[in-house]
């Protein structure tokens, strides 16, 4: 358990201490806020579906009861495995929500869970009638399995993946059922995505009724979606906050932040990404400036998709080769994968694939390597800038 001592060893306070402060607090005496979505962008990540009848099957249920019930079917090695310590800190998340009234009157009138691994889908999505008469859609991000990761990666060469349409399709089915209902669209990494996708392209009787779409580190979407008639029209209602060290939540075509959170740890590209590791005062988040690495490492790899997506065959040639390798050597989580990257590269360049696919893999490597150097030279020199003022702002 000593990884997981770390949640309470920070000098900071986060959504823990917001729910504790405040969680019994009404919309009624203090209106929704960004901390309040982020908290429901968690919410989406708690694995209901393990133990309560989801898709045709689930039964609007109180949000209180299905926690007591989540938490009563916890198996924590289980979710260890799944979630490593992110999935730890939903078990608290889901304790700190039923000391909260201001959430757990919350009614759940939806559940879908969908994991297809040969269609490449995976979507988990949750909507919530809020005590304050307002709905609320949360759409799940990634998760630590390797199907969960395939498709993140599709999103970045396929104009389309199956998961968006679903996803449009719960959140019409959910707001066709409370047809005067304002709402909320809500999401996390992936999630965000999602959120903006279907928030863009929600029927014009149901997008009247958007109050705002919250994209949280969310991946930003294809270009032709960013460009579209369709985003235009919620253009007003779109909020994307990034921590510091944002990387997913700069990737692909997005809007800019509505502001960057202060987030720990300083120099923790993915670990900024965890929203239980953002700074929290009163009731907001604390705000920052995005670092010198943020830049470089959303720069070149935007720059390297930008100009791989003109010949997407190239990309989808290099991702399905190291996937295969990933299935062959029975890595089953995104972890694994990590962690054997160096050998998944050296697998990549030895194997001997058929010539145009080699061909096609080796383009993208250098083209990738390519774009990361050119934006070394100037990550340097603003990373030197930023240290030294960091270490005159300490003096």
């Amino acid at each position: 358990m000593a990884e997981y001592g770390k949640l309470f060893k920070k000098s900071y306070k986060n959504i823990y201490n917001y729910l504790y402060e405040n969680g019994n607090t009404s919309f009624e005496e203090s209106p929704f806020n960004d901390v309040d979505a982020a908290i429901l962008s968690c919410i989406a990540y708690i694995p209901f579906e393990e133990c309560i009848p989801y898709n045709e099957r689930f039964r609007p249920s109180r949000l209180k009861d299905m926690l007591i019930t989540y938490l009563s079917h916890v198996n924590v090695d289980r979710i260890g495995k799944s979630y490593p310590d992110f999935g730890i800190k939903h078990i608290f998340l889901a304790m700190a929500l039923l000391n909260s009234t201001r959430f757990q009157k919350s009614l759940v009138t939806g559940m879908k869970h969908v994991d297809n691994y040969s269609s490449n889908i995976q979507l988990h999505a949750l909507s919530l009638m809020l005590p304050n008469h307002q709905m609320a859609i949360l759409f799940r991000g990634t998760d630590n399995t390797i199907m969960g990761w395939k498709e993140d990666f599709n999103m970045a060469f396929l104009e389309y993946v199956p998961g968006q349409g679903l996803a449009l399709e719960f959140l019409q089915q959910q707001l066709n059922k409370h047809k005067k209902t304002p709402y909320y669209v809500i999401g996390h990494s992936k999630g965000g995505n999602y959120a903006l996708y279907t928030a863009i392209y929600a029927p014009k009787g149901v997008k009247d009724r958007l109050i705002k779409v919250y994209s949280i580190e969310g991946l930003g979407v294809y270009q032709n979606v960013y460009e579209s008639e369709e985003r235009k029209e919620i253009l007003g209602k779109i909020v994307h906050l990034i921590p510091q060290e944002a990387v997913i939540g700069r990737l692909l075509h997005h809007e800019k932040p509505t502001y960057v959170v202060k987030a720990h740890p300083e120099g923790g590209l993915f670990a900024q990404h965890d929203v239980y590791n953002w700074e929290v005062k009163g009731k907001s988040f604390v705000k920052g400036h995005l670092t010198p690495s943020s830049d470089f490492v959303s720069g070149f790899m935007n720059d390297w998709i930008d100009k791989k997506l003109s010949d997407s065959t190239t990309v989808k040639a290099l991702l399905d080769a190291i996937f295969e390798i990933v299935e062959q050597n029975h890595y089953e989580t995104g972890d694994q994968m990590f962690e054997h990257g160096k050998d998944i590269f050296v697998q990549l360049l030895s194997r001997p694939w058929p010539k145009e696919q080699k061909k096609a893999i080796m383009s993208a490597i250098f083209s990738l390597i390519d774009n990361a150097r050119r934006h070394y030279i100037p990550y340097r020199k603003e990373q030197k800038k930023y240290l030294q003022k960091k270490k005159q702002n300490e003096q």
